[in-house]
């Protein structure tokens, strides 16, 4: 049968494109009854990540509790050392040269921006952590005056190309 509508010899229905004129195969749909396998198999799927993450944390927590915890070997000692030295340096030698920023002009223009970003991007707008621009996010930690401008610009940038 050529007609729109008509069966092929499997029973699904055919149709003709309007652009082309084509026959297509019209599949039948069906939709899974929620005590169907396929959600029992994504309530299982998120059981076992809760499993996985539970035993991520306890692991975690028991590395930690241990005297083999990696995070205080010497190694990452001395790479946290030198990351807070060459941090530090670099603020004071900002600092030398613009001086420490207005608190006033932080409170006014800085943090609504910084606000208005989400953390994922401050991340990467500074180089600082999470944890930190969390803090600095939700106003319990303030973000050091060097970058405040890579800050405005951000904003600046954002709300042009709209």
């Amino acid at each position: 049968m050529d007609s729109a509508g008509a069966k092929t010899e499997s029973g699904s229905e055919i149709d003709r494109s309007g652009a082309c004129g084509h026959r297509i195969a019209l599949a039948a749909v069906s939709f899974a009854a929620p005590s169907s396998p396929i959600l029992n198999d994504r309530s299982a799927t998120d059981a076992r990540a809760d499993k996985l993450a539970t035993a991520g944390k306890a692991t975690l927590a028991a590395m930690r509790a241990s005297p083999d915890d990696p995070a205080r070997s010497r190694e990452a000692t001395a790479k946290k050392r030198e990351k807070s030295r060459s941090t530090s340096l670099a603020m004071r030698a900002w600092e030398r040269e613009h001086g420490n920023g207005d608190p006033e002009a932080y409170e006014r223009e800085i943090l609504p921006s910084i606000q208005a970003m989400t953390v994922p991007q401050l991340m990467k707008l500074t180089g600082l952590s999470q944890f930190h621009c969390w803090k600095v996010r939700k106003g319990e930690r303030r973000l050091h005056a060097r970058h405040w401008e890579a800050v405005t610009l951000k904003t600046t940038y954002t709300t042009t190309e709209r």
